[in-house]
């Protein structure tokens, strides 16, 4: 999910296909949450742009209690919560580390990397994006085609 103005307004605003439109904003809240505290450890969330202290969306230490993988990309510093540093690499660089995740593929070979380039593209050259979706591809969870 995309970070708007609070986690629980980006929770409630999730598609799920048990939603209807009898449910107020309340109950579509507690209807995501119930389903994301479902998700086991083998699943993961990702808020990108969380771009706020955290002392600014209480809804922040709650998220982080469920049993799934939380990742979030963010500007700011969490000096209380394990981080990795990452600097956006080149477009050059991307493509590079994109063609070492796939590069022995037998679908890749007929990929050229033009489509890689504007996979990069339509990431908005997201150095994380790219790498999640070379392991996606590798891990047979996605194909190139379908990304394309």
């Amino acid at each position: 999910m995309d970070y708007s103005t609070s986690l629980k307004e980006n929770i409630t605003n999730l598609t799920f296909r048990s939603d209807t439109n009898l449910f107020d904003l309340n109950q579509l809240f507690r209807s995501h949450e119930s389903m994301l505290k479902k998700l086991g450890p083998d699943s993961i969330i990702v808020v990108d742009n969380f771009n706020s202290p955290e002392y600014k969306d209480p809804y922040l230490n709650t998220l982080l209690q469920y049993p799934c993988r939380i990742l979030i990309s963010t500007q700011c510093k969490y000096p209380d919560y394990k981080s990795l540093e990452l600097r956006a690499l080149p477009p050059k660089d991307l493509t590079t580390l994109m063609e070492y995740f796939l590069g022995d593929l037998k679908d890749y070979k007929n990929y050229s990397k033009r489509r890689v380039n504007e996979i990069i593209r339509i990431f908005g050259k997201n150095t994380f994006l790219a790498v999640l979706t070379a392991h996606l591809i590798k891990e047979n969870m996605i194909s190139l085609n379908r990304l394309y």
